[in-house]
């Protein structure tokens, strides 16, 4: 079996399990709740997999390229698995007993994966999984009945954590479809080190977007951060950190594009915040 077919499965019924968790429900604010419970998991992920090697996901997809191959692995994991089972949790109003067992599911399918060899501890362990996942459950809950209350920061930092999915997001696929690479110069491994500095560079572009989202709906403003975010990746070039692969004036046009797109999207995300928390 190739390494990649439980992945494939596992998404599935990721998706799946949101389809059916949408039609039931049909409550679009649930797929704002996805974007930012992924950013919260990218941050999580980011510190023990990116920063202190816990753990290694081998799917193959990228055999060539091991540590771009580890990250899909782990995106599958961060953008669907454990953000889709907490918005279900969420929307159903799950109590402790299902939440202690769909956190005990997860941990057996992290334990057959290691069996199959499609995933590999380093120093991480699989109890360690199981508290973790048991309490970001109960965050989640916890965190939208607080922006349900009407809560300023919550709202803030849903936002944030919304344009951080988005924009780590991008980065990674834009890594991974050859298009540029970061080089920190602080791991051996040159797609490592390119997820260390993208996914900073990631978090920047969070803090800007939200912060003018929230403080203004001018689009100079809007286009001042285009401009800030095209002036970054321009310093970026210019000390080295950042190669391009692609000639630089396309490049731009398809990063300013991209940065756009995320832009008008959060704004639509930042209404839907508001209007759940009953803020405007």
């Amino acid at each position: 079996m190739h390494h990649a077919v439980p992945y494939v499965l596992l998404s599935a019924a990721d998706l799946s399990l949101l389809l059916y968790t949408w039609l039931r429900k049909k409550q679009s604010f649930m797929f704002v709740l996805l974007l930012s419970f992924t950013g919260m998991v990218y941050t999580f992920e980011y510190v023990i997999m990116v920063l202190l090697d816990s753990y290694t996901y081998l799917p193959r997809i990228f055999p060539a390229r091991p540590y771009q191959d580890n990250v899909i692995g782990a995106t599958i994991s961060n953008l669907l698995t454990v953000p889709v089972l907490a918005v279900a949790i969420v929307q159903f109003r799950l109590r402790w007993v299902p939440v202690l067992a769909v956190t005990l599911l997860l941990g057996l399918i992290e334990w057959s994966f290691v069996r199959m060899d499609v995933y590999e501890l380093h120093w991480w362990k699989i109890p360690y999984t199981l508290a973790a996942l048991n309490f970001f459950f109960h965050f989640a809950k916890a965190w939208a009945k607080g922006l349900a209350r009407g809560s300023r920061p919550l709202a803030f930092l849903t936002l944030f954590t919304s344009a951080f999915s988005l924009a780590a997001t991008l980065m990674f696929a834009l890594s991974l479809g050859g298009v540029r690479l970061f080089q920190a110069g602080l791991f051996l491994d040159p797609y490592r080190d390119d997820v260390f500095l993208a996914t900073l560079d990631a978090a920047v572009k969070a803090a800007v977007l939200s912060g003018v989202l929230c403080w203004t709906r001018s689009r100079v403003w809007w286009g001042g951060a285009l401009l800030l975010f095209a002036g970054l990746q321009l310093f970026l070039i210019g000390t080295g950190r950042l190669l391009l692969f692609m000639p630089q004036p396309a490049y731009f046009a398809m990063y300013m594009l991209c940065c756009l797109a995320v832009l008008v999207l959060l704004s639509k995300v930042d209404d839907m915040i508001n209007r759940f928390a009953q803020l405007r």
